[in-house]
């Protein structure tokens, strides 16, 4: 049932990244001037640092258009690049003089949604502008404005869709930009004045603020097809 050789070679490349990660954080850190005799000045680099910035730095992986390619996909990654490759692949081409820049990001800790939007943007040719997890909505629109993206794209799932949507649009108004904002995941928010502290949906409430609620990839591209990039 098991090809045990390959499991074991399999770990073996997972330890040996292992232990490559470690030696290259350890080296970068005390570059960096951090005492890494030090236990607790060891454990706030890395944690002001954070997983995406070491991975980038450090990891033992290839370089790649995001970041570094993993040696090995997690599972849950796997599967979600199968389902993406398999959506581009009942898709039409995007008809667009040049290619859409998206700029996406999370509400929270959530990064699967996020994940699977990506990989599926960019099979179909989209350029990612990567505003994180649990970003804030300021520096979400600071990513796209930076970035010159031609959307915003958001993934909400811990209930706070509409006041995010809302700050996003605020945040836009104060750098006089407008962009298209796509929001997908769980749409829902506690209303301040329940007293029942359960979410409702606020799908309409989003609509009527301007923004693109997406239940699914297919009505993303829907929205996504209707932009007109300046070439």
């Amino acid at each position: 049932v098991f090809d045990w050789a390959r499991v074991e070679a399999m770990a073996d490349v997972l330890v040996e990244g292992g232990r490559r990660f470690a030696g290259a954080v350890m080296k970068g850190l005390a570059e960096r001037g951090v005492d890494t005799e030090d236990p607790a000045a060891l454990m706030f680099a890395i944690r002001r640092m954070g997983p995406k910035r070491m991975e980038a730095l450090f990891g033992p992986g290839a370089d790649g258009i995001r970041g570094r390619t993993p040696l090995i996909h997690a599972e849950w990654a796997r599967e979600l690049n199968h389902k993406a490759v398999a959506w581009v692949a009942t898709q039409k081409p995007l008809e667009s003089p040049r290619p859409l820049t998206v700029c996406i990001g999370t509400t929270d800790v959530h990064e699967h949604g996020k994940y699977l939007v990506e990989q599926a943007l960019e099979g179909l040719g989209i350029v990612i502008a990567d505003a994180g997890v649990a970003v804030d909505p300021e520096t979400l629109v600071a990513r796209a404005a930076e970035t010159g993206a031609d959307a915003i794209a958001v993934s909400t799932y811990n209930g706070v869709a509409l006041r995010y949507a809302q700050a996003v649009k605020a945040a836009m108004a104060a750098r006089g930009l407008a962009l298209p904002v796509l929001i997908g995941g769980r749409l829902n928010e506690v209303p301040k004045e329940s007293n029942s502290g359960l979410p409702v949906d606020v799908t309409k409430d989003i609509a009527d603020l301007g923004c693109l609620p997406c239940a699914d990839l297919d009505e993303m591209l829907r929205a996504l097809r209707s932009i007109r990039p300046v070439a």
